[in-house]
């Protein structure tokens, strides 16, 4: 299934570029995947890692539903995926553990986005390969 990216954030900053992207993903019937942006700030990675408890590293999923980003404490982040359900859209989210532009284009590439949609006040964001559509909302 083809995928749309859209940055977020829990504070909802960056509430154009989240509903673009989800108007987009449905137009294109292809999966919302929610990037939160500020996540990678956080001190420590997001997610579990081979420092958690025993075996839990294995268990961490590339795209979190609204459970898990409640257990990762991400609640802001649960309800705008949630919202995107409730407009009709199949939508996750991604807790990323790099910063930055480049982090955000190679998990587009790695997750097959059809299209990554940033803030208009972003840096300059342009997919090298030309295979990923950059959306400014």
């Amino acid at each position: 299934m083809p995928t749309v990216i859209a940055v977020t954030a829990d504070d909802d900053r960056y509430t154009a570029s989240r509903r673009a992207a989800m108007d987009l993903a449905k137009r294109e019937s292809a999966e919302l995947i929610l990037y939160d942006w500020d996540s990678a700030t956080v001190l420590g990675d997001p997610l579990p890692s081979v420092w958690s408890a025993d075996g839990t590293d294995n268990e961490v999923p590339d795209r979190l539903d609204e459970s898990a980003l409640e257990a990762a404490g991400r609640h802001p982040i649960a309800i705008q995926v949630e919202e995107a359900k409730a407009a009709g859209v199949a939508a996750t989210a991604w807790l990323p553990s790099e910063k930055g532009t480049d982090a955000l284009l190679k998990f587009g590439h790695e997750h097959g986005a059809v299209a990554i949609v940033v803030p208009s006040d972003f840096d300059r964001l342009a997919d090298d390969r030309g295979e990923i559509k950059i959306v400014e909302a």
